[in-house]
């Protein structure tokens, strides 16, 4: 699984699951991927992992939530 860290034009670093960064060409991306999203490589297209992104969001949330309260 990969998740979307940011765009720097039209590269897209992703950020693999050992946290270790790789530069993916934007265009190679599904249409409407954003940061944040997770991924994934079936070996030769990227699929959107909208189950993993949903996950990601709700480990996130719960950070954030034990950080402020």
């Amino acid at each position: 699984m990969y998740t979307i860290d940011r765009f720097e034009g039209e590269i897209a670093l992703l950020e693999q699951e050992d946290r270790k960064m790789i530069e993916v060409p934007r265009h190679l991306l599904p249409h409407g991927a954003k940061e944040g999203d997770c991924l994934q490589f079936d070996g030769k297209t990227y699929v959107l992992d909208e189950e993993g992104t949903q996950k990601q969001k709700e480990r996130i949330k719960r950070k954030m939530d034990a950080l402020w309260n």
